[in-house]
């Protein structure tokens, strides 16, 4: 591949990567080899599909990219703003005045975590290409359910 094209694709993979749909190391080979099939140029593949010494020159050529974990979030998670968290904690203490046990939300002692997910949420850690500047990368899943626990 030319300068220019790796050049975009380093591009692609941080714009995906920004949209909460990072790639992994076999969704960068499967588009090489479609453009390469696509173009039909000649090149040193088996099947017009680079192989692990590629990607890892080409991740060499371009320093920006690196690979890590991504945590699973939802649509609905990705899709959150300080207006959606300001309003629940403003519902929250609703409740908790309605019911007339506001003193809970006193008691410093008290910790409540709302990050729990439901287990079908968690999956097997897959490492994704992303910029090595961002310091977590996120995925989007399709989830049926969602549960929030506090």
């Amino acid at each position: 591949m030319t300068f220019e094209e790796e050049q975009l694709l380093e591009e692609w993979i941080v714009e995906m990567c920004r949209r909460g749909l990072p790639l992994i190391r076999d969704n960068l080979l499967d588009i090489v080899q479609h453009i390469l099939n696509e173009d039909g140029r000649s090149n040193p593949f088996p099947n017009n599909r680079p192989g692990y010494s590629w990607y890892r020159l080409f991740m060499k050529r371009h320093p920006r990219l690196g690979e890590r974990c991504a945590e699973p979030i939802t649509r609905s998670r990705a899709a959150l703003t300080e207006g959606c968290v300001r309003g629940w904690f403003k519902d929250a203490r609703s409740f908790f005045h309605d019911k007339k046990i506001e003193y809970v939300l006193n008691n410093p002692e008290r910790r409540y975590n709302g990050s729990k997910r439901a287990s079908d949420l968690i999956q097997r850690l897959v490492k994704f290409l992303d910029q090595r500047e961002t310091q977590f990368t996120q995925k989007l899943v399709e989830t049926k359910n969602s549960c929030l626990c506090t």
